[in-house]
């Protein structure tokens, strides 16, 4: 609170300068209003006095100043401008006193008050408000006297401000529209309006607020290309800085009036350092033909009064004031002597004495003009520009009326720069013709249209991008709760531009009326959401928002993106747009469907590969524990022959089911690496069924299964693979033979039926068995790897449950099909319908192995290499080998082993056994090298491949080494004797 001394001296003041309202105000802290004085005659009625000893100075001037302030709304808006802390503050710092002068209308009278504000110190932002009555006559004579005060003061500065009027005026000729601005307050007087301005804006357009107005012209009138070109100066702050730099500036822009463009310019100029102001003024430039056109006129006259005159200096002196502003160089040619009279020149790049020479001479222009080329001209264009000035070509091709101009690069202190040589053609009063030529700089006016041309195509390109992505564009602004219609393309854009036009493009109105009409449900309260006026002033960043929208024709998928512009007064507006993405949406969704597919598949082939190695942990470990289990006995019953060999047997017995659970893995992983092809060769079908049928004949024999067979067929050799056929079949009757219990029969059928490819004959083969059957569930699962109906434990079969899948994947990949039928505890049915080209020699035979004997000789005396990496395969292989009499050496890489053969006389070995999968040389290139040898004998030896990779491709890269043989791990003895013979019996 106040000291009592403060509000004595103030009371003092309040009944010696009558104020009715002497308030304190803590802007410091609380920003509280205290009462010190007021006049109480006052009280009663309207009155504008604060409700309560500390109200809120805020509250105290929306509740009472601005309820009683009477006037227009740009008085309104001034008081209430004027009477915000921030106002005071700044008005106090800068003055002694801030004064705002108010009309009120109370209890029905106006009344006219001021208001003045002074600060309590310098350092405190506290003030003292004495309010003062002027309706009264009495205190109007005062402010009459103030006014008197104010008039004599401004007769003071009446020669300041006159000859500063002159400056501004004398400055203002060259233009149509000349303005005068405060660079403070912005406050802006018009000294000269052109017709065309005065007509589309009125005599008081540009009387205000400097940023306002020249941000409306430049919205209304600037082309949109253009507008960035004011950038620097929409605002005060900028013009200000902008002019501490230079005294003037000025900038070329279009318009578009009356359905064409023309061209304008602005030019800033500060009036002088003391003042704080400047004018704005505007011209039209417009037209380069008619500025042409009008340049020639003043050549003419320039040239017809040099005449007159009949003194050469006259017409040169003419002829200079008229160009010598523009043209660096200007001279005058005799069309029919070529003669040259100079006007002006830079020297053309030529020492004083010769350019004096050649002038002396009366020499033909191309002397002096080759000079300047030569000196000036950038070498690209010099052959060019040479061509275009030779008198002949002038002659036909400068207009009579109009300019003749070449464009060129000029080198300029090193650097480059666009010039201009343009000539006109003139004559004297007898008819005789010259050529007036000018050479000037256009270097900044080219750059400049570049630099405006590169913009407007990189924004005509990016309206042309959104025009094609987007159908609507509408410019939201979200404080003044108002749209506009940017951009509309095709039906979609005019049904959303016609909404909004009908809601009095109104956002808020729009927006619920568009949802209820068009938005699904699904979408309603996420659309409504993101386009409400709250959601866009708070975003901080763009956004993208996807809805559905209700068409005649169903749902159709739209996205709305929102960004936003801040504009040069710090305003932010919403640019949203809004495009078709139906097909964008739909693809994913159906990617979507895909993946969850696929998923699912993945799903169901992840359970069955777990459900397979539960049931395989069983049958993988039935016969370890036999080979296991008999290994051991067979230590035990070393003396017992009999039960030695049953054990073997045994043992055998599961190391072939183990091999064939092995290959079947293998045989998949190859299929479903895609690396299976077919080999098809001409094969008698009649021999290959009955070497089929021919094995299967003694094991289901053996079982007590009977086997029935019958062929019926016309063409007896056609192409087929006889590997994957014969793989495809023994699978087929493999099972039949394991699901079908003793007693049971098994039936296969082939016939040849009639195929619509030309040359070719359809084969089916129906295999039937009256064995345990399948139940309908599992047929639908019967082609998937790992799948088995019961586990080995179920149903005493042992199997992995990869036959079927194999045997689907050949079928597909020979392009045949096979169905299979089957009921539980009746059997099943399988039928192959498999597609082949008949051959013309129907004599052919089989191209597949068959069984051969073969009798036991000796190998005595005969030298095996045996390349081996791994040392206990290269044990066993070593002590068959040499049971059957034959000498063994080892090599445990392809590196080693060639080494042995080049040392090695050429007799020494008799074959080499070569692992394929070794270390530092494998058995291919190993081969390879041994087929490159010197010594031809050494290069010819056998070569048999050993190794675990069992598959045909194997075989055939092995052939393709160069080897002459091939055998598969685990060693087969019969299969290892039988190669070693027949291969060395060839040698």
């Amino acid at each position: 609170m106040l000291e009592k001394a403060v509000q004595s001296a103030i009371y003092e003041k309040a009944l010696k300068n009558h104020y009715i309202e002497i308030l304190y105000i803590d802007f410091e802290n609380t920003g509280k209003c205290i009462k010190l004085h007021q006049d109480t005659k006052l009280l009663g009625g309207e009155n504008i006095f604060p409700e309560s000893d500390g109200q809120m100075f805020d509250d105290y001037i929306s509740k009472k100043i601005m309820r009683y302030a009477s006037g227009d709304a740009e008085d309104l808006n001034r008081v209430e401008q004027q009477m915000t802390m921030e106002a005071i503050t700044q008005g106090t710092t800068e003055h002694v006193m801030h004064h705002v002068m108010i009309n009120f209308m109370l209890n029905g009278e106006m009344r006219f008050m001021q208001f003045d504000f002074t600060r309590e110190s310098t350092d405190t932002k506290n003030v003292f408000l004495f309010v003062e009555d002027y309706t009264d006559p009495q205190q109007q004579m005062m402010l009459l006297q103030k006014d008197e005060e104010l008039s004599n003061a401004m007769q003071r500065d009446e020669e300041k401000f006159t000859m500063q009027d002159s400056i501004i005026r004398t400055l203002a000729v060259p233009y149509e529209n000349v303005y005068v601005v405060d660079s403070h307050s912005g406050a802006t007087a018009c000294y000269s309006m052109g017709e065309a301005m005065l007509e589309r804006y009125g005599e008081t357009f540009f009387n205000g607020d400097y940023e306002k107005k020249i941000s409306y012209y430049i919205e209304n009138d600037v082309l949109e290309e253009d507008r960035k070109l004011f950038d620097q100066i929409r605002l005060l702050k900028d013009i200000e800085k902008l002019l501490a730099e230079r005294n003037n500036y000025s900038l070329n822009y279009r318009v578009f009036r009356n359905n064409e463009i023309k061209y304008y310019q602005c030019y800033l100029a500060r009036l002088n350092k003391e003042c704080n102001q400047f004018i704005v003024a505007f011209k039209s430039i417009d037209e380069e033909k008619k500025q042409e056109l009008e340049q020639q006129n003043r050549l003419n006259i320039a040239l017809e009064e040099g005449k007159r005159a009949n003194k050469a200096l006259r017409e040169e002196m003419v002829i200079s004031e008229a160009l010598s502003q523009e043209y660096h160089s200007l001279l005058k040619l005799d069309a029919e002597t070529g003669e040259i009279n100079l006007y002006r020149t830079d020297g053309f790049g030529m020492k004083k004495e010769m350019l004096q020479e050649l002038l002396e001479s009366h020499d033909y222009a191309g002397q002096i003009l080759d000079k300047y080329i030569d000196n000036f001209v950038v070498a690209e264009d010099q052959e060019r520009v040479r061509n275009a000035i030779r008198l002949e070509v002038l002659k036909q091709n400068v207009p009579d009326q109009g300019l003749y101009k070449i464009s060129y690069l000029r080198i300029v202190d090193n650097k480059y720069a666009y010039y201009e040589m343009n000539t006109i053609k003139i004559k004297d009063n007898s008819g005789k013709v010259y050529f007036v030529i000018g050479m000037r700089d256009v270097d900044e006016k080219v750059r400049m249209q570049m630099k405006q041309d590169k913009e407007m195509e990189m924004q005509r390109e990016i309206i042309t991008a959104l025009g094609y992505d987007y159908f609507s564009v509408l410019l939201v602004d979200p404080e003044k709760d108002h749209v506009t219609i940017f951009r509309q393309r095709s039906v979609n854009g005019k049904s959303i531009a016609d909404l909004c036009a009908k809601y009095h493009n109104c956002w808020s109105e729009f927006i619920p009326n568009y949802a209820k009409e068009r938005v699904s449900d699904a979408s309603y309260d996420e659309f409504m959401e993101k386009l409400s006026l709250d959601y866009i002033r708070s975003a901080k960043e763009s956004y993208i928002s996807v809805y559905e929208y209700v068409s005649d024709d169903g749902i159709v998928y739209y996205q709305i993106k929102v960004a936003f512009v801040q504009k040069q007064d710090g305003h932010r507006v919403a640019v949203v747009s809004t495009k078709n993405i139906d097909k964008i949406i739909k693809k994913e969704k159906q990617q979507e469907e895909i993946l969850n597919k696929a998923l699912i598949e993945a799903k169901v082939a992840s359970k069955a590969k777990t459900d397979f190695l539960f049931n395989m942990s069983h049958d993988i470990r039935t016969p370890m524990n036999a080979i296991i289990g008999f290994t051991n006995l067979l230590e035990e019953h070393l003396d017992d022959k009999e039960t030695l060999l049953n054990y073997i047997d045994k043992i055998k017995t599961s190391n072939e089911f183990l091999l064939s659970l092995i290959n079947n893995v293998l045989e998949m992983a190859k299929i479903e690496n895609g690396k299976e092809h077919l080999d098809e060769s001409s094969t008698n079908m009649v021999d290959f069924y009955h070497a089929i049928c021919t094995l299967f004949n003694t094991q289901m024999g053996e079982k007590g299964v009977i086997f029935r067979h019958s062929l019926k067929i016309r063409h007896r050799n056609v192409m087929i693979d006889v590997t994957k056929m014969r793989e495809i079949l023994l699978n087929i009757l493999s099972n039949a033979l394991k699901y079908t219990p003793t007693g049971n029969s098994v039936t296969m059928t082939v016939t040849e039926l009639p195929s619509e490819r030309e040359g070719y004959a359809i084969y089916q083969t129906v295999i039937e068995d009256t064995g345990i059957g399948m139940s309908e569930e599992f047929l639908s699962h019967i082609f998937e790897y790992f799948s088995r109906e019961r586990s080995t434990t179920e149903s005493g079969v042992s199997g992995t449950g990869l036959g079927t899948a194999i045997v689907k994947k050949l079928v597909d990949l020979m392009h045949g099909t096979i169905d299979v039928e089957s009921k539980l505890g009746e059997g099943t049915k399988i039928t192959l319908k498999m597609n082949h080209q008949i051959t013309g020699n129907q004599d052919a035979r089989p191209n597949f192995q068959k069984e051969q004997e073969y009798n036991t000789r000796d190998f005595t005396g005969k030298r095996i290499l045996l390349v081996e990496d791994n040392d206990l395969n290269a044990e066993i292989a070593i002590a068959i080998l040499e049971e059957h009499g034959l000498e063994v050496e080892r090599a445990e890489d392809g590196i080693v082993c060639v080494n042995m053969i080049e040392k090695a006389d050429a007799d020494h070995y008799d074959l080499v056994l070569m692992d394929i999968q070794m270390p530092n040389m494998d058995g291919y290139k190993a081969t390879q090298l041994i087929r490159k040898l010197p010594d031809r004998k050494k290069s010819r030896l056998p070569v048999i491949a050993m190794t675990a990779n069992a598959f045909e491709e194997d075989k055939r890269n092995a052939l393709v080494a160069g080897m002459d043989g091939f055998l598969s791990k685990p060693i087969v003895i019969e299969e290892l004797i039988h190669t070693l013979q027949n291969t060395m019996d060839m040698k």
